[in-house]
């Protein structure tokens, strides 16, 4: 493998380790069953910063494989390695789109090719020198184009089907990327529209998800045809695709509106007149089970894959099973002890995954959200992009991240004084409706009604919430602060008595987590019971309340210069002196 990964860095191409197929686990070889990308995902141990740290670096490049000489071989896309990629996946439709391509636009320019190990193509392009994002099936069903931001897997990397990734003719030149596929990919509506759309739209979302994605196409100046064009397009990705005449309905219905009255009221108008089982408000207990058990049985097949979103950290999703959708999950702690820093961690792995993500940061700007995104990214402290001392490979970082996280489909509102209501004619304004939906922080939210004490008002706040969560049927993970009486006590171990202003936000959340940092209050380790470890730069994430599952506690590592949560090795132990003085960090077997 190392061969290939030295023939690539002296083309110019950015490279890095993969996990590969493991023949004796019988799955990936990070070895978490149910994974969600198997053989395609960085090896986190050697990239943390995954893409960020591609590199063209012989020496690097030796290091790596020298430590793991089967991983995959991942390139880097994008302004950097000068490429630019169509990948052409046969499973969802890619040969035909593809077809259709070439009778729009005669040909494929003869370029560099791929095969894939699941039977697919990569056509490889030059880079123009342009922003190319990356994009999934705006070009058809089955097309996805890799630019800035991305990376494709490389020959002869394993396939999880077994198959190995192969060149058609190393030696053919890169092609200069069409101009068709670069209006393709550049064009804003199109590309929005499938970034922020999930490849199968399930069948009780479908209508509402067309009409949203009409209405901010409206608002946006567009036509009635360009609308119906687009959701034609859309409708192939519904579980049971809507007939033509009723996408041309809603297209027509929609386009009756001048774009500055296109709000949700307006939307729920359409939704209402297109669509007659909008008006349904009860289902029979038959109906419940069948997409239950149909539930379970998908999940049974594709060998018990995480039910809920991830949270981005192994542990936590095995005692959560995700976050689920519908549901109130509470993230409380005291200032300062990370929970910003943890609910835009669960985002970005959310968005990741293709979730689409809405943050209502009530009590941060903007700015400063955006500089913790990119902290997180880079591994480049905060203080460092506040001030703007930065070196030129810092730099570099700082804008490869820039172009991934653009990528993901992320909208933050940083309005102060916001009502739960106000949260939902924002969120019902978007072209999707939310995957997850993040609240910063629960007791900064206004209530609608007047209130003489503060629990009162904290607890419609809490009602309204978990209102939300049921209307866009998404998780909500709203964070909270919790009162002082943590600080005056002599264990600052926090619990459901603690959470600030109301009994409410208790009954009310299905999850509530605490954060908990020992080292802020000077204490030197982590008590687990059988185990103690060096508490310095750890935190102990406990779930005090979970409607649906266990209650227990996980511990991650936290860096507070990058404010950045990652995941705890529990192989090894961080151990140390237990009576506070000469603590060391030496890791032992576990």
């Amino acid at each position: 493998m190392i061969d290939y990964a030295e023939t690539y860095a002296a083309r110019g191409w950015r490279v890095l380790p993969l996990y590969w197929f493991d023949e004796t686990l019988g799955r990936c070889a990070c070895g978490r069953e149910g994974c969600t990308s198997p053989v395609k995902h960085p090896i986190g141990q050697l990239v943390p910063h995954g893409l960020t740290d591609a590199t063209s670096e012989i020496t690097v490049l030796r290091r790596w494989w020298a430590m793991y000489p089967k991983a995959n071989i991942g390139i880097a896309t994008g302004a950097d390695s000068g490429l630019v990629v169509l990948d052409i996946d046969p499973r969802h439709g890619g040969n035909e789109a593809a077809r259709d391509l070439v009778k729009r636009h005669g040909n494929f320019t003869k370029t560099l090719q791929s095969r894939t190990g699941s039977g697919g193509l990569h056509l490889i392009y030059r880079h123009p020198g342009i922003v190319v994002r990356n994009s999934a099936g705006a070009l058809g069903a089955g097309l996805d184009v890799r630019g800035d931001g991305g990376y494709i897997v490389a020959p002869p990397s394993n396939h999880a089907s077994g198959g190995v990734y192969t060149w058609a003719d190393p030696d053919t030149p890169l092609a200069d990327l069409p101009a068709w596929m670069m209006r393709g990919t550049t064009n804003a509506e199109t590309n929005h529209a499938a970034r922020t759309t999930p490849e199968t739209i399930p069948h009780g979302t479908q209508h509402y998800t067309l009409v949203s994605i009409a209405g901010t196409m409206r608002k946006r100046g567009c036509t009635e045809s360009e609308i119906a064009a687009l959701l034609h397009e859309m409708n192939k990705r519904c579980e049971q695709p809507a007939s033509p005449r009723n996408i041309d309905k809603i297209a027509e219905s929609v386009a009756g509106y001048a774009p500055d009255e296109v709000l949700g009221v307006v939307l729920d108008e359409v939704t209402r007149a297109t669509d007659p089982s909008a008006s349904r408000r009860f289902y029979s207990l038959a109906e419940i089970l069948t997409e239950q058990v149909a539930r379970i049985e998908e999940l049974r097949a594709n060998g018990g894959t995480l039910p809920g979103i991830t949270t981005g950290f192994a542990r936590l999703d095995d005692m959560t099973m995700g976050l689920q959708k519908s549901e109130l999950i509470v993230l409380a702690a005291r200032p300062s002890m990370g929970k910003t820093a943890m609910a835009t961690s669960m985002a970005q792995s959310a968005a990741a995954h293709e979730v689409v993500v809405v943050i209502f940061s009530v009590e941060m700007a903007r700015g400063p959200l955006g500089d913790r995104f990119l902290a997180t990214t880079t591994g480049i402290e905060s203080v460092q992009l506040r001030s703007g001392r930065l070196t030129d490979e810092e730099m570099r970082k700082t804008h490869i991240a820039v172009s991934v996280l653009s990528d993901m489909p992320i909208y933050i509102c940083d309005e102060s004084a916001i009502t739960t209501r106000s949260m939902q004619a924002i969120c019902e304004a978007l072209p999707t409706p939310p995957g997850i939906i993040f609240v910063d922080y629960l007791q900064l939210v206004r209530a609608q009604g007047r209130y003489n004490r503060e629990d009162e008002a904290i607890s419609e706040v809490s009602i309204g919430l978990k209102g939300l969560a049921k209307t866009f049927e998404c998780p909500v993970v709203a964070l909270a602060q919790l009162n002082r009486n943590v600080e005056h006590r002599s264990s600052k171990r926090p619990a459901l008595a603690d959470l600030r202003g109301s009994g409410q936000i208790e009954q009310d959340a299905d999850v509530v987590m605490f954060i908990h940092r020992p080292e802020v209050y000077g204490e030197t380790h982590i008590d687990l019971g059988a185990r103690s470890l060096v508490a310095e730069g750890l935190a102990e994430i406990i779930v005090s309340k979970q409607r649906n599952g266990p209650i227990g506690s996980i511990v991650l590592r936290f860096d507070a210069k990058t404010t950045r949560f990652e995941d705890y090795d529990y192989n090894t132990l961080n151990v140390g002196s237990h009576n506070g003085t000469g603590a060391r960090n030496e890791k032992v077997p576990f």
